[in-house]
């Protein structure tokens, strides 16, 4: 209908009206069935007073729609486990001093190492 129409006035007023009547059938829908509630509620046209109320009840019955965030789960800790003991590591050895250092060797005394104390040379061993 154009909106120059003396009968347009009338059209906008029938269309308020239509759509406050949609709205509270969407309402009384809620109130059993909230998809059909939406449903309804969605017909209601956006230039009209009702859209912004239509608007609301259906972002409110979304919401319900929603199942609700899973509560955390409480876990009982777990009862501390028994360590086995380990036995006390060993106590460090007592450190031993060196033996005193060896006098200076003679010649003497490598030829009683080479010939095993007899004093005669060992075949092979000259030259050592």
């Amino acid at each position: 209908m154009p909106t120059s129409s003396n009968l347009r006035y009338d059209a906008n007023l029938e269309i308020e009206a239509w759509s406050n009547r949609i709205l509270q059938i969407a309402i009384d829908r809620a109130d059993s069935d909230l998809y059909s509630a939406i449903d309804a509620a969605q017909l209601v046209p956006s230039w009209t007073a009702a859209y912004g109320s239509a608007q609301a009840r259906i972002d409110e019955w979304n919401y319900l729609l929603q199942p609700p965030p899973e509560p955390p789960r409480y876990v009982e800790p777990a009862a501390p486990v028994a360590q086995p003991s380990r036995p006390a590591p060993p106590e460090p050895e007592a450190i031993r001093p060196l033996p005193p250092p060896l006098p200076p060797s003679t010649e003497d005394d490598a030829s009683t190492v080479l010939d095993g104390g007899g004093g005669a040379p060992v075949p092979g061993a000259e030259g050592f």
